[in-house]
């Protein structure tokens, strides 16, 4: 058994959230270099929400610095409301945040400001997107350079459907993986998908680590682990459809591979963080 399989056999999915605290605030994530940290690479943090619709107030601080912080999309809420979303998730200290279904929908003036607005990156692997400026701010990936390694991230949102789109981000993620030498690559799932669909994601996927949504239908949300088309283990986290969720997966990325060493799921319907 692998290494990661043994992990999850005995860890499972854990209740509660670990290292976020209303109470012990500490200086935001905002203040350092968003893409180039020195973090603890025995317990790197990645946290993960996804539908907050604008509900950020109860999310408490990171108390680990030693960490990542990532959004699946669907953050914003409402066109009105971008500019005090856009503050709250600078000052929280988000590295990158996927384009969901409300911020695609804004059309591409307000969501070209959303951008403007943004401290954090904004990624797309596979839309193309014809304004030339929104082309420039939307990236297909984002790279977070921890001083010895790299952590790689890519996201998927509506339309995401071809044979075409697939081997477009396992192009991305090839050349994260063997040009950007990525220690890990992560690939957020901005929108609603099935469980089949997203299991056949992960075995023609290749490269990345970990896939998160907080969108699976029909499910209590959980963790799985695959195969990818290189015979490479790939974890998926994921979470039910429409709620606020949040997710946290801690690695050991100190040696030449990197190694789970807790994951955490977690969905708030009333409170986000209790």
């Amino acid at each position: 058994m692998s290494d990661r399989r043994e992990f999850l056999k005995h860890c499972g999915i854990l209740g509660g959230l670990f290292l976020v605290s209303q109470q012990e605030v500490v200086n935001s994530l905002s203040q350092f270099s968003r893409f180039n940290l020195k973090l603890d690479l025995n317990n790197l943090n990645l946290f993960f929400t996804g539908n907050l619709k604008g509900n950020l107030s109860e999310l408490g601080q990171i108390k680990d610095t030693s960490s990542l912080l990532f959004d699946a999309g669907n953050f914003i809420s409402s066109s009105s409301e971008i500019e005090n979303q856009i503050k709250k998730m600078n000052f929280l200290g988000y590295q990158v945040a996927a384009l969901g279904k409300n911020e695609l929908a804004l059309g591409e003036e307000k969501l070209i400001q959303l951008a403007q607005k943004s401290e954090f990156a904004l990624v797309n692997s596979h839309i193309n997107f014809e304004n030339k400026v929104l082309s420039k701010l939307v990236k297909p990936f984002q790279i977070i350079d921890l001083v010895e390694k790299k952590v790689g991230v890519l996201s998927i949102s509506s339309g995401f459907k071809s044979s075409r789109d697939l081997k477009k981000i396992n192009e991305l993620a090839n050349t994260l993986r063997n040009k950007q030498n990525c220690g890990i690559i992560v690939c957020l799932i901005a929108n609603n998908i099935q469980k089949k669909t997203a299991h056949s994601l992960l075995r023609k996927s290749e490269n990345i680590d970990l896939f998160w949504t907080p969108e699976i239908p029909n499910t209590k949300g959980g963790n799985f682990i695959s195969r990818n088309a290189l015979a490479q283990e790939v974890t998926l986290i994921y979470g039910t459809k429409s709620k606020r969720e949040i997710g946290y997966y801690q690695a050991d990325l100190s040696n030449d591979y990197y190694l789970p060493k807790q994951i955490i799921h977690e969905v708030k319907t009333k409170q986000f963080i209790g």
